[in-house]
């Protein structure tokens, strides 16, 4: 049986996204974009700053999905599409990228990456959302990993899927 490289894999499958996105971008008469609401709660300093550290909290102990949906449905990705986040995706993207670190509990890796994609992948397909949004979430689907590296360990990363 013949082994697959998850590189070449992932390659390829990245290839395939960049592609549909060249091909399914909107006409040029088309200047409005969908952008996610995001609920004015998540604009309290202090009730998004909790927000926050229960985010931290459930990466770190695991289990409350709840939490994690409130979080990353909500705010994080609806925010990836507001027109006023575009100068800030990078930094977004990284932010998510820590909290993939920051998991201790496989299953709640597993959770928000499972999240992570299936949000990106829409994103990354729909004419309806800017390019600057679609991009970032090819980006994204890009760092999206099985298990993340544990350098400690002389652990590699293992590409998702």
């Amino acid at each position: 049986m013949a082994k697959h490289n998850p590189i070449k894999m992932r390659r390829s499958w990245l290839i395939g996204i960049l592609l549909v996105v060249a091909t399914a971008t909107p006409s040029s008469a088309q200047t409005e974009y969908q952008q996610l609401k995001v609920p004015d709660e998540f604009k309290n300093p202090r009730k998004f700053g909790e927000l926050r550290k229960q985010k931290n909290r459930a990466l770190r102990d695991g289990g409350d999905t709840d939490v994690l949906d409130n979080y990353y449905k909500r705010f994080f990705f609806p925010a990836m599409t507001r027109n006023e986040n575009h100068g800030k995706l990078s930094k977004m993207r990284s932010d998510l990228q820590k909290d993939f670190q920051q998991c201790r509990a496989p299953q709640t890796h597993a959770y928000i990456r499972d999240l992570a994609g299936r949000y990106c992948k829409g994103m990354a397909t729909k004419p309806d959302f800017h390019p600057t949004v679609r991009y970032n979430a090819m980006l994204i689907l890009g760092i999206l990993n099985e298990s993340e590296a544990d350098l400690r360990r002389g652990r590699p990363a293992q590409p998702w899927g």
